[in-house]
This record gives C-alpha cells, sequence and structure tokens, in this order.
C-alpha cells in the first residue's frame, strides 16, 4: 500500500508558499505606494 500522505502535504506547501509569495508581493506593493504618496505629500 502507497501511503498518499507525502502528496498531500506537497501540494499543502506548494500551496502555501504561493500565497505566502502573494501576500508577500502586495504588502511589498502597498509598502511601495505609500511611500509614494508619502513623497507626493511631502512636495
Amino acid at each position: 500500500m502507497e501511503k498518499p500522505y507525502p502528496l498531500y502535504i506537497s501540494k499543502i506547501l506548494d500551496i502555501g508558499s504561493f500565497l505566502i509569495k502573494n501576500i508577500l508581493k502586495i504588502v511589498y506593493q502597498k509598502k511601495l505606494y505609500f511611500k509614494y504618496l508619502q513623497k507626493k505629500d511631502n512636495y
């Protein structure tokens, strides 16, 4: 009998890393946008 666990775990890890990458990208873009707004306000 083969254990299906490793496949599930790898799928979960793939989805998790994908979500983390997207979240980090969004957070980074928001930080850049806020910096841009602050610079705009300073002028």
